[in-house]
């Protein structure tokens, strides 16, 4: 890859994609452009699941529902796949006990009445952060960003549930202001971080061991500031399937998201 890969446009990476290349994660790449959560159900579960974000928007922002048993976007994009066009995606079986698989594409797991969901993700401010001299601590590192689950409650609908699940970026004691007035500009990627909150009070018992992603340093004079993130929607979509045993659903693997040809605006 050359120098500037990073700076590639969505579809150059989608094509990779379907071509069978992965990466650990989409975090840094595509700097500008949205990037976005991917969440397939059957539809006899869509209603259910799209009532859930429409009750927690903060952590699950809708950017686009598509038809029953479509997979090509029509708002966010043109011309993708979502069965191929994700460096790594997470099947859900009916009735597998290991709760998931990890598959490079999903063609041989979509079905007719399949109803996909793309849902925003705060990998898509990173870049406005960086422009304003900002990195964040995950790029800079070239990881993924570290998430939580946390004891915050998020509203159920029918039978999705999930506790909140946050990402979190260190950010100097002096820009936490600034930082937030930024980041809320942009409710589709989640908006701006939580009010300031311990540890503790998170649920989070080691800030040094994500959930999922990877650990980053965190420097003397940073505060570590958490926003909803969409793996939240994961976790209610396991809730569902608990419950109905018959179903399958497909997400994208935690980091690997799908690149929108949209890019970020106020």
């Amino acid at each position: 890859m050359g120098e500037n890969h990073q700076q590639l446009k969505p579809q150059f990476w989608r094509e990779k994609f379907r071509a069978g290349e992965t990466i650990n994660t989409t975090a840094a790449l595509c700097p500008g452009y949205l990037q976005a959560n991917l969440t397939v159900l059957p539809a006899i579960l869509a209603g259910a699941f799209e009532s859930f974000c429409q009750q927690n928007p903060k952590a699950c922002p809708v950017l686009e529902k598509l038809p029953t048993g479509s997979w090509s976007p029509s708002v966010m994009t043109h011309n993708a796949d979502l069965r191929y066009d994700l460096p790594r995606y997470r099947v859900y079986l009916p009735s597998n006990e290991q709760r998931w698989i990890e598959e490079r594409s999903v063609e041989a797991y979509w079905q007719k009445d399949a109803v996909a969901f793309l849902t925003g993700c705060s990998f898509s401010f990173d870049a406005l952060l960086a422009q304003a001299g900002l990195v964040p601590r995950h790029v800079e590192m070239g990881c993924n960003v570290p998430m939580f689950k946390t004891q915050l409650s998020t509203t159920p609908a029918g039978d999705f549930s999930s506790p909140l699940v946050v990402s979190m970026r260190p950010v100097s004691n002096t820009k936490i202001q600034f930082v937030s007035e930024l980041t809320r500009q942009y409710p589709q990627a989640h908006g701006e971080p939580l009010t300031i909150q311990s540890l503790q009070n998170l649920g989070i018992k080691n800030i040094h061991k994500p959930d999922w992603g990877d650990p980053v340093e965190i420097k003397a004079n940073e505060t570590p500031l958490f926003w909803p993130c969409g793996v939240t929607t994961q976790l209610a979509v396991q809730s569902a399937l608990q419950k109905h045993p018959d179903h399958w659903a497909i997400t994208h693997s935690p980091g690997c998201m799908f690149l929108c040809d949209k890019k970020i605006t106020l």
